[in-house]
């Protein structure tokens, strides 16, 4: 079963228009998923500062596996 990190990312100029759901593959176990999904999404938006995160995070099934 492969697992997704999913989150909303919505553009900082444009909040409720420039939106948009980010799925980054996650190989490792649901657990650390849990755990670790914060980190995870805290490097994504350091990594794209023009974004801004709206809710928190979710581990799910990867429906395209």
């Amino acid at each position: 079963m492969g697992l997704v990190l999913t989150f909303l990312a919505c553009l900082a100029q444009e909040p409720n228009a420039g939106c948009e759901r980010i799925q980054i593959p996650w190989h490792r176990s649901p657990v650390q998923c849990m755990i670790q999904g914060q980190m995870e999404m805290a490097r994504w938006f350091a990594e794209h500062p023009a974004y801004r995160p709206r809710g928190g995070w979710r581990c799910e099934r990867d429906r395209q596996t």
